[in-house]
C-alpha cells in the first residue's frame, strides 16, 4: 500500500535497520537507492510523511557510503536553488532534511559544511517560519557562532550572496541582502577583499522597480561601505557614488522603502559625511516632505468604510497619510542631522534645514521634535557660532516650546532642547544678534 501509515511505517523500519549494528552494513550497501527514495518522499503532501522521510534519511546518511552522501546533499542543494526560489514549501522541505542530517549525522555532515552552511546563513532569514526555524538550527549546529561560521566560510559566502542577489525571486534577493548586511557587520574591515564584488552585486540589485523587501538591499549597501571603509576610501569617488545612489532612493514615494533608504543613508553618513560633501545632496531628495500638495484633488470619492460618511472617511484617510509623513519626516530630519557638516553646507542649506526644523519644533510629533532638536544643534555647531543670522530668535522660540511640553516622556527632549538653546544664545551673543 501507499497510504500514510504504510509510508511512515516503512520509514521507521528502515531507520531501525540503519540504527542496528547487525543490519547497518546492509543499509550502507544500498544507501544510494534508499536515499533517492527518501528524497522523493520529502515532497509528500503530508507533513507527517515528510518528517518521517527526513528523519529516516538522517539515520541512513549516518551509515551511508560517501558517494551516496554526496549525491543526497547535492540533490537537496539543487532542489533548494532551482525550485525553492518560488516555492516556500520546497524551501521548508530542504531545511527540514538538512536539520535531520545535522541531528543524526553531524560527523558525516562536516565534509559538506562548505556547501550547506552558506545557504543556511542566508536562508535563516526566510519569510517562511517553518523553513526559517529549521535553517536556524542547521546554522547553529554547524557554525557554532555567527562570527566563527562567517570567518570559516567567508569565500563561499562572498560567492553565493551575489548569485542570490541576481535571482529573479524577490524573496531570494531579500534574504541575500539581509545576509550580506550581517556578513559585512560580522567581518568589519576583513570584508575588504570581497567588497568590490559584493558592492557591485548590491548596486545591480538596487536598479529597477521597488519590490517588497528591497529596502534590505540598501541596508546591505550601507553596511558594506561602513565595514569596508578603508577600501572605500582607497577607491576614488566610491563613497560619493554610494551616497548618490542611496540619496536618490531616499526620494522614492513608497513609505517603507523610503524609510529603509533614509536609515541606510544615515548609516553611511555616520562614517562618510565629509567624504560625500555633507547634507546638501540628501536635502534635495527629501525636500518634498515639507512641500504643500498643490495637486487638485480628484472628484472621485474614496470607498466609504462602515460607520463613516464620505467626509469622515476623507478626513480619516488624510490623518493616516499625515501620520505616515510624520514618521518619514522624523527619520529624514535625523538623517540630515547625521549628514550635516557646518563647513560643507551653504547658508541656503542651513536656512532650508532650519525651516524644516522650526515646523517640527512648533507642531511636530515627539520623534519629529527630537530629530529637529538634534538637527538644530548640528546647524549651530560648536558654541552656536554657525547658526544662520536672524534665525536665532525663531529657533529659541521653538526650543522653548519643546521644553514646556508636559509629561515624563518628554524629559530627554527637554534636556536636549535646553542644551541646544544655550548654544544658540551663546553664539548669538558672540555675533551680536538679539534673541
Amino acid at each position: 500500500g501507499v497510504g500514510l501509515p504504510t509510508r511512515c511505517g516503512v520509514a521507521k523500519f528502515v531507520s531501525s535497520l540503519a540504527f542496528s549494528h547487525a543490519t547497518r552494513k546492509a543499509v550502507a550497501k544500498h544507501s544510494s537507492k534508499v536515499l533517492k527514495a527518501l528524497a522523493t518522499g520529502l515532497e509528500d503532501r503530508s507533513q507527517v510523511v515528510r518528517h518521517a522521510m527526513a528523519s529516516c534519511a538522517g539515520r541512513v546518511f549516518a551509515v551511508a557510503k560517501e558517494a551516496a552522501c554526496d549525491e543526497y546533499v547535492s540533490h537537496l542543494v539543487e532542489m533548494h536553488e532551482q525550485r525553492g526560489a518560488e516555492d516556500a514549501s520546497v524551501r521548508a522541505c530542504v531545511a527540514l532534511a538538512f536539520k535531520e542530517l545535522m541531528n543524526s549525522a553531524s560527523d558525516q555532515m562536516k565534509s559538506h559544511h562548505s556547501d550547506v552552511l552558506p545557504i543556511a546563513f542566508m536562508a535563516r532569514y526566510d519569510s517562511d517560519e517553518a523553513a526559517k526555524e529549521c535553517w536556524e538550527q542547521v546554522w547553529t549546529e554547524g557554525a557554532g557562532s555567527t562570527s566563527a561560521g562567517v570567518r570559516m566560510h567567508m569565500s563561499e559566502m562572498a560567492t553565493i550572496i551575489p548569485k542570490h542577489l541576481s535571482s529573479t525571486s524577490w524573496e531570494t534577493r531579500r534574504t541575500a541582502a539581509v545576509a550580506c548586511k550581517e556578513f559585512a557587520e560580522t567581518l568589519g574591515g576583513s570584508v575588504g577583499p570581497h567588497l568590490l564584488g559584493l558592492m557591485g552585486a548590491v548596486e545591480e540589485c538596487v536598479k529597477g522597480r521597488v519590490w517588497d523587501g528591497k529596502e534590505e538591499v540598501l541596508g546591505a549597501m550601507a553596511a558594506l561601505a561602513v565595514a569596508g571603509k578603508a577600501k572605500v576610501r582607497e577607491e576614488q569617488g566610491m563613497a560619493k557614488k554610494v551616497a548618490s545612489l542611496l540619496f536618490g532612493e531616499c526620494g522614492k514615494k513608497r513609505k517603507e522603502y523610503r524609510i529603509g533608504a533614509l536609515r541606510a543613508a544615515k548609516k553611511l553618513c555616520s562614517e562618510f559625511k565629509e567624504d560625500v560633501g555633507g547634507a546638501g545632496g540628501l536635502m534635495v531628495c527629501v525636500k518634498d516632505l515639507w512641500e504643500k500638495d498643490a495637486e487638485v484633488k480628484s472628484e472621485h470619492k474614496a470607498h466609504v468604510s462602515a460607520g463613516r460618511d464620505a467626509d469622515a472617511e476623507e478626513q480619516y484617510e488624510a490623518r493616516m497619510e499625515e501620520r505616515g509623513k510624520e514618521e518619514v519626516r522624523a527619520i529624514a530630519l535625523e538623517c540630515v542631522h547625521e549628514a550635516w557638516v557646518c563647513t560643507l553646507c551653504t547658508d541656503g542649506d542651513a536656512a532650508l534645514a532650519c525651516s524644516w526644523s522650526f515646523a517640527a519644533l512648533q507642531a511636530g510629533s515627539l520623534p519629529e521634535r527630537t530629530s529637529a532638536v538634534a538637527l538644530v544643534s548640528s546647524i549651530a555647531g560648536d558654541q552656536g557660532k554657525h547658526f544662520p543670522g536672524g534665525l536665532a530668535a525663531e529657533a529659541i522660540s521653538g526650543l522653548i516650546k519643546c521644553m514646556r511640553l508636559p509629561g515624563q516622556q518628554h524629559h530627554a527632549l527637554h534636556a536636549a532642547a535646553a542644551k541646544s538653546a544655550a548654544a544658540i544664545v551663546k553664539g548669538a551673543s558672540i555675533a551680536g544678534d538679539q534673541c
